[in-house]
């Protein structure tokens, strides 16, 4: 999906859609660690690859747009 919405951006010099897709992104991943048991859950190791997947697209998003991310809050 990011390369997606990152190519529709450039081409369309609308970097307001990579803003949006990645506070959407955070938003729904938010929801998900607050309504799912991640650690000792059955599913925790895929459920810890889609946080590990999750951060590096919002990473690299924030690269793009001149945004270093911190790594702890």
């Amino acid at each position: 999906m990011l390369p997606q919405i990152l190519e529709d951006a450039f081409k369309k010099r609308e970097m307001l859609r990579v803003t949006e897709y990645l506070k959407n992104l955070a938003s729904m991943f938010h929801s998900f660690y607050n309504r799912v048991k991640v650690i000792g859950s059955d599913k925790e190791r895929a459920y810890l690859k889609l946080a590990a997947l999750v951060a590096l697209s919002i990473k690299t998003g924030l690269n793009l747009i001149g945004v270093e991310p911190k790594e702890r809050m």
